[in-house]
């Protein structure tokens, strides 16, 4: 059996009624650390409005993450604190982007900054398509219902293209040209601003 009082735990064995036995009680001190306590104590509130099901419990869990967060004294730990914060975030995919040094909001000043400098003359837009603009219009003269002329022509294409071994690391440029830009548009998910920004790149 045992049991436990003060800081201490007391546990004893029930031995057998033989002459000259004797019975074994361990005494164990426990050693608490105070401040161990509180964090567990913290984490176990925060934890059981989850679990009754309070409408501002994913709220208080952002807060908690983002006190720890602000409180860490390591770069490594507090970001791990704030990735976690994102989590129960509505705005998930946004924040984890700005953690990552991805925001949409300079991609979409950066995009107007471009296009502002000046517009592509016309013909040079419409080079600069110019193996999309043949696909489309070999398609176009293709007036049959069966898609198999179409799949010919994708296969034909694809034939072309030099397809090397994966890279291992990936490394997304995140400089001030033009490659970098596209780069951040794709990752934050503005296609559009993307494709324009490819025409004008040429």
């Amino acid at each position: 059996g045992k049991f436990a009082f003060g800081g201490k735990l007391v546990t004893f064995e029930k031995c057998p009624q033989e002459a000259g036995s004797q019975k074994l009680v361990h005494i164990s001190q426990v050693v608490s650390e105070p401040e161990i306590v509180e964090r567990a104590t913290e984490l176990d509130s925060v934890l059981g409005s989850t679990q009754s099901q309070d409408p501002n419990a994913t709220e208080r869990l952002a807060e908690y993450c983002r006190q720890k967060g602000d409180a860490a004294t390591e770069q490594h730990e507090r970001y791990t604190w704030y990735f976690l914060r994102a989590n129960f975030l509505p705005t998930f995919r946004s924040e984890v982007l700005n953690l990552l040094g991805f925001k949409q909001d300079e991609i979409s000043s950066k995009f107007k900054g471009t296009s502002s400098l000046g517009d592509a003359p016309q013909s040079d837009a419409l080079l600069s398509r110019g193996e999309s603009t043949e696909t489309e219009a070999e398609l176009s003269t293709d007036t049959s219902t069966d898609l198999s002329d179409a799949h010919t022509l994708i296969e034909r294409k694809l034939a072309n293209v030099d397809l090397g071994p994966s890279a291992t690391n990936v490394v997304i440029p995140n400089g001030d040209d033009s490659t970098s830009t596209i780069c951040r548009a794709l990752v934050c998910g503005n296609l559009e601003e993307a494709v324009e920004m490819c025409l004008e790149a040429k």
